[in-house]
Parts: structure tokens; sequence; C-alpha cells
């Protein structure tokens, strides 16, 4: 205990003696040593030790340390012993007896968490149907609560100018974030209520609603260029600012449907705050929380979306132009970020556009529904994304982006037309394509989801000319540049496609070498066309592998484009004596362009080699299969085997034993058969007509059907068809059905004949004509004469037809030339269908120039109209609408 002073130890009878005045000037001195000394004894640690102790003293709290009212109001509060009276008393009375900074230090900081942990048992008790009975409360301590961060907050407020509680101010959005949710998640109950507990929520949301206005108000001070966080410095400081800043946006997430104009307020303070200090974020590397707040805007757009989607009831205009205005500020917070926007954050603005996408595509919600969500979310989800093409991380989530459905696929596919298109507008920016070309190879990425795109391109075959144009738009751009990195890049995606055994793959990098070889040299081009030999010929000539085909259609196609000096070159240096030579021309045609002399020097070589291998007298499986690949290579001449040619193969044909052909189904057979498909007149008559066919494989029917669907086809073929008429494999009975259709077509005697047999069989052609499903057309094949993806010749008018195989390399061809024209000029933007009329190339605005084009298309469609109806008959209707079309072009003509 402590001493007295020696007055204070005085006896009464002491006094006595002591004059009067120096007696009463001990005697006050004694009672205020006696106070000092009781209130000394009320501070000492040994009373203080809880929090009635501390809700007792009253102003005398001033006197007790602040380290030992934390660690007793610590103690207390997570025994969870007057949660609520304590907080009143520390942020009504004591933060008034201690300075700001030192109370925030010593109490805030530590106490604040154990609030925000009392107000998450508040939101589950709420929120919890088996505790509504606490409904009332709850909602009380709620509002006791804010009446505490009220007055909290003026008190902040009025020590702005001198002091800055950064550690304070995270409680306020925590408070509101949770009243908010509570309110959100409870107003379907409203009809439920007693009108008491309707006035208490009531009470809650206007109470919330002005705590926020004056914390933004505090925050970012209207029409002042400062903030409440212009001096932080420290680490610590700044990770106040991005909590507040984090909080900040969930709770605009939850107020957007309650109350938009504040929530748009929100997002302007976050946006100020972000702006006044990314860069300072940015030296300190510490800008994760400008991914995270646009992670959580983008939430919260989802969000608003799936609920309207859900509704699917025409939206206001408000939550839609609410919506547009989160989009903006998406985009300016994205576009502070620079190169530092985080990959999660633009795999979540994907995701959300390709849900928006999808929906507009499918059309499950209703029409002005659908009118708004695409005028207000989609147009500003694609701003973001033009805004940010040139972001590094945008470019890898988009080449990285896992599409889980066919329809993500599919708007996937329409989101990446839109960025090559926005490429195609800045084509002379070397780092946008290397962006996309390389680090971010986009090529590489449709190469994936090829695979899984089947029935998108099946059921809208303009899809896969839209992303093809694109996409060789992009590889022509990279061509363009002569930049060995960009074009390693695209090689390498290109080879992969022809490499994988999928159709679509295959035939999209096929059609694509077929657009990126004409940017190249010649020198270049020769050695893409010895690369592709070199791996065609690790197969064998009768592989039917996918990958194989693909790679021999490249070969034929790099060949085609090939100058003619350099097609005579390769074949004399690589001469048809040589059997080492044989898988290069069991591929690549015998070329038109080339001389007479050339020509006759190769079937020279062929000829010489057949009648030796003919004349073989002891033959061998390897004199068999030689004879075999100069049978395929026979077929490639583009001549018939006539003469020396004819007999060898004449000859060859009667030492084969047909009757085994037909019953069996190796791969040998078959590969006979197709040597026969370009000789089918050197087969004897009878040799495909037996009655064997019966018996024979499923594969081998199916190779007699291709040989009969020649022109030449046998005349005693109809027993043979009609066998395969009545098969019992569906497969093979449908194939029969739509050759003679074919047959029909030609007026061919062995359709004739099977009709005037069986009259069935007309009525069966009407129906199948009636729904006109004909087979999709396979545009690769390991027919020598069909095996062509893309036509080369691109200005023959001949494949100008709207059937014909060459339409996808005319429009390929067409929008190159627009985009790349020979002389050097800006014109590579023709390809963006919906650019602004200042951005396009204006191509063929004389009248005169389109007319000659549509004369000549007319020319080439009359000629072929008129091939056709030399043996098939016209139908009246079809009679009376040309009739129509002659007259038009008449009137045109005459007037």
């Amino acid at each position: 205990m402590p001493e007295f002073s020696s007055g204070a130890l005085l006896s009464k009878h002491a006094l006595l003696w002591l004059p009067r005045r120096r007696r009463d000037r001990d005697r006050n001195e004694a009672v205020v040593e006696r106070k000092a000394y009781y209130s000394r004894i009320v501070a000492n640690e040994m009373i203080v030790n809880s929090a009635s102790d501390l809700l007792l003293l009253g102003a005398e709290v001033r006197t007790v340390p602040l380290s030992r009212i934390a660690q007793v109001t610590l103690g207390e509060l997570r025994r969870h012993e007057s949660d609520v009276e304590l907080y009143e008393f520390l942020f009504t009375n004591v933060i008034h007896h201690f300075e700001p900074e030192q109370f925030e230090e010593e109490i805030s900081v530590p106490v604040l968490p154990e609030l925000v942990h009392f107000l998450d048992k508040l939101q589950s008790d709420l929120l919890s149907s088996a505790l509504s009975c606490f409904f009332a409360e709850n909602h009380a301590l709620l509002q006791r609560l804010m009446a505490m961060l009220q007055n909290l907050l003026e008190y902040t407020a009025s020590h702005a100018n001198t002091f800055h509680l950064y550690h304070s101010l995270v409680i306020f959005p925590e408070y509101l974030l949770r009243c908010y949710t509570i309110l959100r998640s409870s107003a379907d109950m409203s009809s439920a209520q007693d009108t008491e507990l309707l006035n208490a929520k009531k009470t809650l949301y206007r109470g919330c609603n002005n705590i926020l206005t004056v914390f933004l108000e505090l925050l970012c001070p209207e029409g002042a260029t400062s903030s409440y966080f212009q001096k932080i410095d420290q680490d610590k400081q700044f990770e106040c600012l991005e909590k507040v800043c984090l909080l900040l946006a969930a709770v605009g997430n939850e107020i957007s449907d309650i109350n938009a104009q504040l929530a748009s307020n929100v997002w302007t303070s976050i946006t100020k705050l972000c702006t006044k200090h990314a860069e300072q974020c940015f030296t300190r590397n510490r800008s994760d929380w400008l991914s995270q707040i646009v992670l959580t805007l983008n939430a919260g757009l989802e969000a608003s979306f799936l609920e309207l989607c859900v509704k699917n009831k025409p939206p206001k205009a408000l939550t839609l132009r609410t919506n547009e205005f989160f989009l903006r500020i998406m985009s300016k917070l994205l576009s502070l970020s620079k190169q530092h926007a985080s990959l999660d954050g633009f795999l979540a603005i994907i995701t959300t556009l390709l849900r928006i996408k999808t929906c507009l595509h499918s059309r499950t919600v209703a029409r002005e529904l659908a009118t708004g969500i695409d005028q207000y979310l989609h147009v500003g989800y694609i701003k973001v994304v033009e805004n940010s093409i040139r972001l590094e991380s945008f470019a890898k989530a988009l080449a990285q982006y896992e599409c889980q459905t066919v329809d993500d696929i599919h708007s996937f596919y329409i989101l990446t037309m839109h960025v090559i298109e926005q490429i195609i507008i800045n084509s002379n920016d070397l780092n946008l394509l290397k962006l996309y070309c390389v680090r971010g190879n986009l090529l590489q990425q449709v190469c994936t989801l090829l695979k899984r795109s089947d029935n998108l391109f099946l059921a809208n075959e303009n899809l896969y000319q839209q992303l093809l144009v694109r996409c060789s738009a992009l590889a022509v751009m990279g061509a363009r540049l002569r930049n060995r990195v960009v074009h390693k890049a695209i090689e390498e995606s290109m080879v992969r496609m022809i490499l994988q055994e999928h159709y679509y793959t295959g035939l999209f990098g096929i059609d694509l070498w077929s657009v990126f070889v004409r940017c190249h040299t010649t020198q270049l081009m020769f050695a893409y066309f010895t690369f592709w030999e070199a791996i065609n010929g690790q197969y064998a000539i009768f592989s039917t592998k996918p990958e194989q085909v693909y790679v021999a259609t490249v070969l034929r196609n790099l060949f085609d484009f090939l100058p003619v000096a350099m097609k005579v070159n390769i074949l004399c240096t690589r001469p048809i004596s040589d059997c080492a030579n044989d898988r290069l021309w069991a591929t690549v045609r015998l070329p038109d362009e080339v001389n007479a002399s050339h020509k006759k020097c190769f079937v020279d070589g062929i000829a010489k080699r057949l009648q030796t291998v003919t004349n073989t007298q002891q033959p061998s499986v390897k004199r068999f299969y030689e004879m075999l690949h100069l049978i395929r290579i026979v077929g490639n001449t583009g001549q018939t085997a006539d003469g020396a040619l004819g007999e060898c193969v004449k000859q060859f044909c009667k030492q084969i034993d047909w009757s085994n052909i037909l019953t069996k189904s190796d791969t040998i057979q078959g590969n006979i058969l197709e040597c026969m498909q370009e000789n089918l007149h050197q087969l004897p008559a009878k040799t495909l007509c037996g009655g064997n066919l019966s018996s024979a494989s499923v594969f081998v029917k199916y190779k007699i059907m291709k040989l009969w669907k020649r022109t030449n086809t046998p005349l005693d073929a109809a027993e043979g068809l009609k066998c395969l008429l009545n098969d019992n494999e569906p497969f093979i009975n449908a194939q029969a059905f739509f050759l003679l259709r074919t047959l029909n077509d030609r007026r061919h005697p062995v359709a004739v004949q099977l009709i005037a047999k069986t009259p069935s069989l007309q009525s069966q052609l009407l129906f199948l004509s009636k729904d006109d499903r004909r087979p999709v057309s396979s545009a690769i094949s390991n027919s020598p004469g069909h095996c062509v993806a893309v036509a080369h010749r691109c200005k023959d008018p001949r494949n100008q037809g709207t059937d014909s195989p060459g339409d996808l390399t005319q429009l390929i061809n067409d929008k190159i030339d627009q985009l790349f024209p020979d002389e050097d000029g800006d014109d590579i933007d023709m390809l963006v269908a919906n650019l602004p009329p200042k951005r396009r190339k204006v191509e063929e605005n004389d009248g005169r120039a389109k007319a000659n084009r549509f004369i000549d298309q007319l020319e080439v469609q009359t000629e072929e109209l008129g091939q056709l109806l030399r043996t098939h008959r016209l139908e009246v209707a079809n009679k009376e609408r040309l009739r129509k079309i002659v007259s038009a072009v008449t009137n045109i003509l005459e007037s």
C-alpha cells in the first residue's frame, strides 16, 4: 500500500496543537492525498479485471492505461459477455479521453476485429430460420451498434483535418455489408412480419444509408481533389485502403438492386480512390486488390444478369442503365491496372460475356429482355474486351479459356472472331500480333476446340467459313510482318492441326495452309513442300489413317501452288523410274502446266516399269505392291490408261481372284479397289457385278459403290445394285439409294432398268428428293481425283457455283485480296463487316464492274444448267420459275 505524506500521518490530537490556518491547510492536503490514494486503488490492475469494473468507472477510465483496457475488453469479448455494452462504452465514452491515434493503436486495432465476429454471429442468427424467434432482439442489437458507429463516424470526421484514423475506417463497410445482406435476404418475408419488425427493418435501412452516405463523403469529399487516404505512406495504411475498397465493392453489389443511385455513388468513390492511389500501389507491388475489385464487380453484374434471365420479364430501365454504368467503371479500373490486371479477372469477364452471348444466341429469354441485355450488358462487355485486347493477361486468358459446353464453344468462336477483327484494325502493330500469335496463341486455342465442334459446324456451315476467314486473316497478317517468331508460332499451330486425327481440325489446317503459303516466296513454299513430302514419305501409299490423308492433301495443295518451273524441276529431280518417289507421285497429280515432252517422259517411265513388273516370271509380294503403286500413279496422270498402260492394267486384273476380293475385307482388297477407281474401264464387265456381291463385307460393298458412282458405271451393274438396295446393313442400303438417285439424275440405263422392273423405287426416290437430305460430302478423300480440300484455280469461273468445292476458297481469296492488295495501302480492315463506313475500303463502286461480274456469274450458271438439263427433266414449277427469270432479264435489257 502506498505511503501517506507526513501531514497525512498526523493524528487528530496532534492537529489540535497546530495553528488553525496551518491545521486547515494540512487537513485539505490530507483529503487530496486520500482521494488520490483511492483513485490509485481503483486504477490498480488488481481491481480493474472485468468489464463490470470498466463500466463503473465512468470518466475515471482516463486514468486506466489503454493497454489494460484492451486486455480486459478482449478477455470479456471472447467470452461473449456484455458485448454491445462494451462496444458502446469504448467507442462513445473511452474514445474521448485519449489521443485519437493512441486510442486507435491500442483499442481499435485489436477490438474492431472482435466486433466483426460479433456482426457475423448476428447475421447468421438473422438469416437462420431456426432462430427467427430472436429476430426483434437481434435487430435491436444492430440498432444499438448503428448508433455507436454513427458516433464513431462523427468522431472520425471531426478529426479528419488533424488525424487520419485509417484502421478505424474498416468497421463501417463491414457493418454495412452485413446489414444490407440481411435486408436483401429477408425482403421476401415482409408480408409475414408484424408492423414492429417491418418498422425496425426500415429504420435499419435508413440508418445504413445515412452511415454509407457520410462515410463516402468522408472518403471522397464532393468537389475536392483529395481523398481521406491522401497521405498514406506505409504498408499498413495501404492495407487499410485495400480493405476499405474491397468491402465497399461488396457493399455496392449488395445494394445495386435496393438503391441503384447509392450503389453508383459507392462505385464512383471506389474509382476515385483507385485512380488516386493506383500508381503508388504499383510501385509498392500491391496491385492485387484492383483485380479483386474487378472480380467483385463482375460477380455482381453476372448475378444481376442471371436474375434477369430467371425472371424473364421486361427489365427496369434503371437496372440496365446501372449495369451499363458499372461496365464503364470496370473499363476504368482495367485501364488503371494496365499490365497489372490479373488472369483470373479476365477469365471471369470472358465467362460472363460468353454466358450473355449464349443467352442471346439461344433466345431463351423474352425478346424485349434480350434487346435490353444486348444493348446494355453485351455491348458494355464488348467494349471492355476492345479496351483490353492489348493487355497480355487478357490475351492469355482468351487463349487458355476452357469451354465447358458446346454453346460455350460457339460463343467463344464469336468472341475470337471479334478479337481478330480488332487485331486487323491494328494490323501494323507487331507487338499485338506477337501477343495473339505467340504468347497468347489463338490459333492453338481454336485447334483445341475444333475437336469438339462437329455438331456446331454440321448445324451451321457458315460458322466454319466465318471462323476460317478470320483465322486466315490472322495467319496472313503474321506472314506479312516477316517476323520469324510469329512465323514459327503460326507454322507450329497449323502443323499440329494437320497431324490431328479429327476431321474438322485437319480440314481447318488444310485450308489455313492453302491461304498461308500465298504470302511467301517460292523458295519458302518449296521448303514447305519438302517438309510435308518428308512427312508423307513416312506413311504407306495405301494408308487410310486420317492424319495421312490430311498430310497428303496439304502436300497436293502445296504442289499446285508451286510455279511451273519448280514443278518441272521436281519431275526431273524425283524421276518416276526411282521407286523411292512412288509415295510422292501416288499423292500428287501430274501437273497440267508442264509441256508435252515432260509428260511423255513421265508416262513412258510408268509404262516401262509396268511392263517390267508384268513380265516378271517370279511374282513376289514386293512386285505385287509395286504394281499397285504404279496403277495408283497412273490414275494421277490425268490420262486414261490406254495403249501399253492399259494392256498392263488389264493383264494385272486378269491375274486377280476377284471373287476372293468380294468376300474378304482385308486391307489389300480395299487397296486394289481404290487403285481401280481411276481405271474402272480396264476391268472386265462382270468383275464387280457377280453374284458374290451379296456375301461381300460392308467395306467392300461401300468401295464398289464408290466405283459405280463414276460416269462409266457398267451397264450390267443393275443386278448388283438391286442386291445392295435390299441389303440388311442400313448404311449400305442408304448409300445404294443415294447412288440410284445419282444414276437416275443422269438418266443412266442401270437406274432406268431398275425402276422399270421395280416401280416402287420411283416413289421412294421422290420421297428422298422431297426431304433432300443428302449425305455430307467429305472435302477430304483418299481418292486422288477428289482429295483437294481447297480448289486452287481460284479465278476459274467453273468454281463459282454455289455448291462447288471452290466456294470457300473463292471467299477466302476475295477477302485476302481485299485485305492485302499487292500495292501498299491501309486496306486491312475490309474483313470487318460492321465497322463504321469511314474505315471500310470502298471497292467496285463502278456499276459497270458489278454488272460485268453478275453477267459472268449468270453465264457460268446458265452453262451448268444447260448441261444438267441434257440428262434431267425440269419440273413444272421450276420451268415456271425459269420463265419468270428470263422475262425479268428481258425487261432489264429493254428498259
